[in-house]
C-alpha cells in the first residue's frame, strides 16, 4: 500500500523474487524514475509498523534504469536495474542508484 500510494494508475508494480520488485513506469524518463524510486524508498522508510511492543521500520534498496534503442528484451533492462539495485545494497542500503 505504501508503494502503491506513490504510483500512477498506468505504473505496474510486481514481485519478480523473493525480496525483489520490479516497477514499470510507462512514458516517465530516467530523471522522472529516480524521482519516484526515491519518494518511494523515503516513504518505506519513515514508514513505522507496529508489531506488539515492536517498532519495526523498513529500508529499500533501488535500481534505475530507462528504456534503450539498443534493448531487444526486458531482460536487459532488469539485469541493469539489478546491477544498480546491488550498487545500492553494496553502497549502503537504502537509497536509489541508476544503472549507467
Amino acid at each position: 500500500n505504501i508503494c502503491s500510494a506513490t504510483l500512477r494508475d498506468s505504473d505496474v508494480l510486481g514481485r519478480i523474487g523473493g525480496e525483489e520488485f520490479i516497477l514499470l513506469l510507462p512514458d516517465t524518463p530516467k530523471t522522472n524514475a529516480e524521482q519516484v524510486a526515491e519518494r518511494m524508498r523515503s516513504s518505506l522508510a519513515n514508514t513505522v509498523i507496529k508489531y506488539g511492543e515492536i517498532n519495526l521500520t523498513i529500508t529499500a534498496s533501488f535500481g534505475v534504469t530507462s528504456f534503450t534503442a539498443d534493448d531487444d528484451t526486458l531482460e536487459e533492462m532488469i539485469e541493469r536495474a539489478d546491477t544498480a539495485m546491488y550498487a545500492a545494497k553494496n553502497g549502503g542500503r537504502n537509497q536509489v542508484k541508476t544503472a549507467a
